[in-house]
């Protein structure tokens, strides 16, 4: 009987096990300059996230990012994208994965250099991939979107796109 009972729950502990390793990555985030950033970027799939923080995810278009955040996630504001790029620490690589870290200590994340794709010219090539990285923030400025930027040297929140454009998203907390 005890061996019978001991099979059990050896079979519960791995069913368990199975269930966790099949549920979407959960993210709590980090806080920097008072912001709650997600650690990873919006999955290949909207409303997931990616498995590492090294994944570029997906590539959005500013239409498509708009609805890209998990639950209790949103896209970041202009002023919240600006914040962060003021807390780069420094280029690095993850895991083989070429991006910029930024905040401090525990409160730190990494954004992978996932390049961006111009639909305007080709929708299904990534350009910079490796040595820069496009992220959406949620303010439009005009018929352009304003977006973080950065490439080995360089780190600014001052530039806009076209909304057509496919980039990555970093998500921040939604307000309560």
């Amino acid at each position: 009987m005890k061996t019978v009972l001991f099979i059990l729950a050896v079979l519960a502990l791995s069913s368990c096990a199975i269930l966790r390793r099949n549920q979407p990555v959960a993210d709590k985030g980090v806080e920097i300059n008072g912001i709650r950033w997600a650690t990873r970027n919006v999955g290949g799939t909207p409303q997931t996230f990616a498995p590492k923080p090294e994944n570029a995810g997906g590539h959005f278009t500013w239409d498509e990012a708009q609805e890209a955040c998990p639950e209790g996630w949103r896209l970041p504001t202009h002023e919240e994208i600006s914040s962060l790029a003021d807390a780069r620490v420094t280029w690095m690589r993850m895991n083989d994965v070429g991006g910029w870290t930024f905040g401090l200590g525990a409160n730190q994340i990494f954004l992978p250099a996932s390049g961006f794709g111009n639909s305007l010219t080709d929708t299904d090539t990534l350009a910079g991939t490796g040595e820069s990285g496009l992220y959406w923030s949620s303010t439009p400025n005009g018929i352009v979107v304003r977006y973080l930027f950065f490439a080995r040297d360089v780190v600014t929140a001052n530039f806009s796109l076209v909304p057509e454009s496919r980039m990555s998203v970093r998500c921040v907390v939604a307000s309560p």
